[in-house]
């Protein structure tokens, strides 16, 4: 009763209604590759939503047994007008998803796996409302491709020097771990690469679908050696450099950008390239060039391990034979060469070259260092006549992060169809500092190139 002093009486009548079958992972429904859809609403789902959107709708689950060397499709399509999500899962005590994607008004969600394995494999699919208020109504189904004989790493198919492969991604394995792990199954390609040589590898896509290379150091790097996807119809390369004197073999793994859409593709690899050197030469006296009245001062880069977005260069450079206009400009006296993905401002010099980040690069003081003043800059300028002008770099009165009294100048000049890097020093003053670094005591000094395989170091940490 809502009265402390009036009894009342009420009577309460329960209604049981029966969920279905699949509300729980322990007992889900059997999907069969080729078979009708099976149709499911989550009106008496009861499942919280797991891992991946936790916060979503009730699930109802489904079981998909994967034959060896195949790789199912399962789209999942609304059949009312809330949306649903999709979650793939490797087993019901699964923490993470191995695959999620939401079925809308603009098309079905599709999820894809792989049975790279010799023996038959379970994975389950569970299928919420995105709303925690509103069920949703669904289809979902199967269909099964057979892998191709390359979809693992460890049945990589040899490409020959000179050759070229035609593929598609259909039957590829497993999506990549590593640089691109959005993209679709992958196909494997070995090449071998002779020493001191350059290998070219160049992908081309075939229909409307982008895809992707990946470069290995061998099928169990944790990480690429380079990475590139195709942008519209032309073709895109990538190098497999081998400055060993040795034959080397390096993995070269293809594959869609989409994870749900395949792509067709050609593959060709070439490796009679030679590798680009360098040399460097110490000049006493040489001053730092005047930038002249049309410098530009870099905005973003005055302050502690920064560096500039991609700027254009003003001159193409050819940089480890590869022609390239922009550049990233760091704070801690280098620059990366390229439009990268990402750019880096390191502050913890290495030797080259180094595998780690940042790559592609020309470090002239590659130092934590720290602006001084209101005068500390970052300035650039373009100075000469094509086809022979240079694109200069320079950083005005920058100190070092631990010391903060002393006082660097210097400058990074690139030529324009020589490919000439010069590093000058226009002033390095000590201030209070007892640890010799205005003279590079904690710095590099060098050059690496985009997969930083190849380089060359006058100057580590030497005073």
């Amino acid at each position: 009763s809502t009265s402390n002093a009036t009894d009342a009486s009420f009577s309460i009548t329960p209604t049981l209604t029966m969920l279905p079958s699949n509300a729980t992972c322990a007992m889900p429904t059997a999907i069969m590759a080729g078979a009708p859809a099976v149709k499911g609403n989550t009106t008496l789902a009861a499942a919280a939503s797991g891992p991946c959107n936790p916060g979503e709708g009730a699930m109802l689950f489904y079981s998909v047994t994967i034959p060896a060397n195949t790789r199912p499709t399962l789209p999942v399509a609304r059949s009312g007008g809330q949306d649903v999500r999709a979650r793939l899962l490797d087993s019901c005590t699964a923490m993470t998803c191995a695959g999620s994607a939401v079925a809308s008004a603009g098309g079905p969600a599709t999820l894809v796996a792989a049975n790279t394995t010799a023996m038959p494999r379970t994975v389950i699919v569970a299928v919420g409302s995105t709303s925690a208020a509103t069920p949703g109504a669904f289809t979902i189904s199967a269909s099964n491709t057979m892998l191709t004989a390359n979809a693992t790493c460890a049945a990589a198919q040899t490409l020959a020097a000179g050759g070229m492969v035609t593929g598609n991604t259909s039957g590829g394995g497993a999506a990549p771990t590593t640089c691109r792990p959005t993209d679709g199954g992958q196909l494997f390609y070995a090449v071998t690469v002779p020493g001191n040589r350059r290998g070219t590898l160049t992908l081309t896509r075939m229909g409307g679908q982008d895809v992707a290379m990946r470069v290995l150091d061998n099928c169990m790097a944790a990480t690429c050696q380079s990475s590139v996807a195709t942008a519209g119809a032309g073709a895109v390369t990538l190098n497999a450099d081998n400055p060993t004197g040795l034959m080397r073999t390096f993995i070269v793994c293809v594959c869609s950008t989409s994870a749900a859409t395949p792509a067709g593709f050609t593959l060709a690899f070439s490796a009679s390239g030679t590798l680009p050197t360098y040399t460097f030469a110490r000049e006493m006296g040489r001053m730092c060039e005047p930038l002249g009245a049309g410098a530009t001062t870099i905005p973003g880069v005055v302050a502690d391990d920064v560096a500039s977005a991609v700027l254009p260069r003003g001159v193409t450079f050819r940089y480890w034979g590869t022609d390239y206009t922009q550049l990233s400009v760091s704070s801690n006296g280098y620059i990366q060469i390229g439009g990268l993905p990402g750019v880096n401002a390191t502050a913890g010099n290495t030797g080259l070259p180094s595998a780690a980040a940042p790559n592609n690069m020309a470090a002239a003081f590659w130092d934590d260092l720290f602006p001084l003043n209101m005068t500390t800059t970052i300035q650039s300028a373009v100075l000469g006549t094509a086809p022979n002008r240079r694109a200069i770099y320079q950083w005005n009165n920058w100190t070092h992060f631990e010391s903060r009294t002393l006082s660097v100048t210097f400058q990074i000049k690139l030529f324009e169809t020589t490919g000439v890097i010069e590093m000058v020093y226009c002033s390095a003053m000590p201030g209070m500092d007892t640890m010799n670094r205005h003279t590079g005591s904690s710095a590099t000094v060098g050059i690496e190139n985009d997969t930083g395989v190849l380089g060359a170091q006058p100057e580590l940490n030497t005073a």
